[in-house]
This record gives structure tokens, C-alpha cells and sequence, in this order.
């Protein structure tokens, strides 16, 4: 910056010489007339009678600022996202039976035959088979809809090649276990089923 304003002063006033920055980076020069020879003086002193300074110490003022670019192109949605895992779900009453409200939407992939509750399970014990899939895991949550009760608990056990206690050979695909205040009992319940994509393993084949 600094030499590009002394060519431009010579190439205005016709001086033919030069003047070189000081330590301080500044331009210190002076000049008697127009056309005349510049002097250079130290920073900080000052020129000579009949003559004028001529230095060059400020920073130049910033350019404004540039216009706004162009909106950029809006980016691709994404893919939509696969539907959820969820094959088959039911919403159990405490005797075993279906809960029918919600016109049978409570229920996907599973129908009354599909879950064993009588004398042979016992209190708490729920035994699901014949679905129309092999079961790859299950949900279970306890539904205390009709009551208050908080000490209720559920759990659920799959088959894996072992053969599922207390229920019979039609219904081994998985158990359900219903708990209140720490001990089996009838409770309502709702279960949720993921399916493996293949038949369900037998028991007595081995597994978990």
C-alpha cells in the first residue's frame, strides 16, 4: 500500500525522486514545490522550513461490503423411513381373551386361538402359538387401565428350541408371565411381537 501511494504521488506531481519507509513502516518525506525532490526525514522529526510534509500512516477505510449471493438450491428430501418392526401386537384381558375395543384395532396378527389361558397354564401364565410368523422377540407390558395398582409386572419368554413350561404343544411360539405384588396372577397385559422372516424353531432343537 505503502509503495503503490508513492508511485502514485510521483505519477501525479512529476517528483522524480523517491522516498523509502522508516522503521516504523511510515513514509516521512518532504518537499519544497511541485516537481521538486522529496526528502526523507526520520519518523518523528519534522521538515525543514519552507518546505511541507508528506507521509502516509492511515489504514484505508474498508470497502462496503459485497451483495447478497443467490439463494442456493433447496437440498433432496430424504428417503422415507421404513415402517416399524412391530408384526403383530395384542392387548390381552386378564382371563386371556382379546380386548375387542378400538373396533379390533387394539390387535394386529393375532386372533383368540392364537393364546392359551386356562387350568393347564395356570394363574399369570398366558401361552401364544399358531402365529402366522416365527417369533423373532416380544414386548410385554402390564395394562393397568382398570385399576390402580402399581405393584404389577410382566414378562415374556420365546422359543428358542426350548420347550415353554405349562404350555401345550400348539402353543410354544412364547410365554407370557403376569405378576402382581410379586407373585403370578391374572392381569390384563399388551404384547408386541418382531418375527423372524422364517418358520419358528422347534423345541428340542436346541437354542437358548
Amino acid at each position: 500500500m505503502i509503495v503503490a501511494l508513492v508511485a502514485l504521488f510521483i505519477a501525479a506531481t512529476g517528483f522524480a525522486v523517491g522516498a523509502i519507509p522508516g522503521r516504523d513502516g511510515v513514509i516521512h518525506a518532504c518537499y519544497k514545490k511541485k516537481g521538486g525532490a522529496l526528502r526523507v526525514v526520520a519518523a518523528g522529526k519534522k521538515c525543514p522550513r519552507g518546505t511541507r510534509a508528506l507521509s502516509w500512516n492511515q489504514r484505508g477505510l474498508a470497502g462496503a461490503n459485497g451483495p447478497k449471493g443467490a439463494t442456493g438450491v433447496q437440498g433432496v428430501g430424504g428417503a422415507k423411513g421404513e415402517a416399524g418392526t412391530a408384526v403383530a401386537y395384542a392387548r390381552v384381558a386378564a382371563d386371556g381373551t382379546l380386548e375387542p375395543g378400538d373396533n379390533g384395532k387394539q390387535n394386529k396378527n393375532v386372533v383368540a386361538g392364537n393364546v392359551e389361558h386356562d387350568a393347564t397354564t395356570g394363574a399369570g401364565h398366558y401361552c401364544f402359538g399358531g402365529l402366522p410368523f416365527g417369533v423373532a422377540s416380544a414386548m410385554v407390558s402390564p395394562d393397568s387401565a382398570g385399576d390402580i395398582n402399581g405393584n404389577v409386572g410382566a414378562s415374556v419368554a420365546v422359543q428358542r428350541g426350548i420347550t415353554l413350561g405349562s404350555c401345550d404343544a400348539q402353543h410354544q411360539q412364547a410365554r407370557v408371565t403376569t405378576l402382581v405384588a410379586g407373585l403370578p396372577a391374572d392381569h390384563r397385559f399388551q404384547i408386541w411381537f418382531e418375527a423372524t422372516g422364517g418358520p419358528q424353531i422347534a423345541p428340542g432343537v436346541g437354542g437358548d
